[in-house]
């Protein structure tokens, strides 16, 4: 596992667990780890496919390269995203 994962998940996930919600809080961010890393597992092969079709005529060394570049744009994509939805949802909270 990427240590600087790990301390992202722990710092980001709990924003999400309620501890007044039906469920226990070991179950929360089990299911919140598991939905992220499903997310993270989605993205990871739409950008292979998508590397596989738009590389198909080059050679296999160019092909690695623009593959690890896609993998890294979807990546950074499904981040800022996620982000970007976590700051509109608290400052919709904040205003309420």
């Amino acid at each position: 596992m990427n240590p600087k994962m790990a301390l992202f998940t722990i710092a980001f996930l709990p924003q999400f667990v309620d501890g007044a919600a039906s469920l226990p809080v070991w179950l929360q961010f089990l299911l919140l780890g598991l939905f992220v890393n499903f997310c993270f597992f989605a993205a990871d092969i739409v950008a292979i496919i998508l590397a596989d079709r738009i590389l198909a005529a080059q050679g296999p060394l160019a092909r690695l390269a623009a593959g690890a570049a896609v993998i890294a744009l979807v990546h950074g994509a499904v981040h800022f995203s996620g982000l970007l939805q976590s700051a509109t949802e608290r400052i919709q909270r904040e205003n309420v």
